[in-house]
């Protein structure tokens, strides 16, 4: 296992444990987890963009628009956190 794969196994921002109703683990993320969890989630969307400009289907709300708001997905929730934390 990469160092980068043995980082991101144990960043909670990446993998968070099953807590009730989906709660963010404060208490056990770091400072030191928000770039590696920024990094992944940048890679994540940019992997999902493009699969969206190969799409070879015509265009439409859901396979562009959404698409788009789903790729992003990781990187917005990753900045709610980032904002609480600090």
């Amino acid at each position: 296992m990469a160092k980068t794969d043995f980082a991101l196994a144990n960043n909670h921002l990446v993998n968070p444990p099953a807590l009730p109703h989906g709660a963010v683990p404060f208490d056990k993320i770091e400072a030191k987890h928000f770039m590696p969890a920024l990094d992944w989630a940048i890679g994540q969307a940019e992997a999902k963009i493009q699969a969206i400009k190969d799409n070879p289907d015509a265009p439409s709300f859901e396979n562009s628009v959404v698409a788009l708001m789903q790729a992003v997905e990781e990187i917005h929730h990753l900045s709610l956190y980032m904002e609480n934390f600090s």
